[in-house]
């Protein structure tokens, strides 16, 4: 810790002494002091007398340490514009100072506390939505009916009866989706896809609208017997967009299996 408190001192010494050298050497580099108190029409001789009262006439490092001696001392010398002591100008205008950094302060703190909330917010919510895609891809799909609100809310209309059912739900800060497969007797197919809002018209042979990625999640496999039928039914958000596969292998019973989509 006394180490800690040692360097820091280090540091703030070294960054006073080029914060101060910079400050002297852009006074000195901008032009000569001397013409700035001088009127116009001075001799060359009155110009010596000057820098000889302001110490104008020694080299850069006695001036210098001259300047850090009398700042050390609160002794900042006189400004060469306006003709008065520096510390009296400071003072001056410290408060206007103050005024517009405490203003600044408050403007950052007003926009930089919520645009950070927002930001972390969103990072989190798309970690944990990942972190959720994972963990449900890892444990497959879970045996059992969706609850009440997911079938409302994914607008899944799962006719009764149903056997073989499974599902899971997914959700990050882009898409949200429910997996659903079941299976119901042939007199439920037009009912389930009238309820979805579709026909059995709308269905196309040989068509797996259920993408690689979702088939991955699920550990679904469209390779046994057919014939296999499939539609995909868009809606405007935020109603959600239904991808439906149907296996009509067994013609009495078909084999459902859906992936509602729905953007938060």
């Amino acid at each position: 810790m006394a180490q800690f408190v040692i360097r820091r001192i280090v540091y703030s010494f070294v960054t006073l002494f080029i914060l101060s050298a910079t400050i002297f050497l852009i006074v000195r580099f901008t032009g000569d002091p001397v013409a700035l108190m001088a009127e116009a029409s001075a001799r060359p001789e009155d110009l010596e007398r000057i820098r000889h009262l302001w110490g104008l006439d020694r080299s850069w490092p006695v001036q210098y340490v001259t300047f850090m001696q009398n700042a050390f001392q609160g002794e900042l010398g006189k400004s060469f514009n306006y003709r008065m002591p520096v510390s009296q100008l400071y003072f001056q205008r410290l408060p206007n100072s103050l005024t517009l950094g405490l203003a600044a302060t408050l403007i950052s703190l007003l926009i930089g506390i919520p645009a950070g909330y927002l930001a972390i917010s969103a990072n989190q919510s798309r970690n944990s939505g990942k972190d959720k895609e994972a963990k449900y891809a890892a444990t497959g799909l879970t045996k059992g009916w969706p609850s009440k609100v997911q079938r409302r809310l994914y607008q899944v209309p799962m006719p009764h009866p149903s056997g073989k059912v499974a599902a899971y739900e997914t959700n990050n800060w882009k898409t949200s989706r429910l997996y659903v497969q079941f299976q119901t007797p042939v007199r439920n197919l037009d009912v389930f896809l009238h309820d979805m809002g579709v026909t059995r018209a709308d269905l196309k042979r040989d068509a797996i609208t259920i993408s690689a990625r979702d088939q991955k999640i699920t550990g679904w496999k469209f390779t046994r017997s057919g014939p296999w039928y499939g539609l995909v039914h868009k809606q405007k958000n935020p109603k959600p967009t239904q991808d439906v596969v149907v296996n009509l292998s067994d013609p009495h019973n078909p084999f459902f299996y859906v992936v509602s989509r729905a953007v938060p």
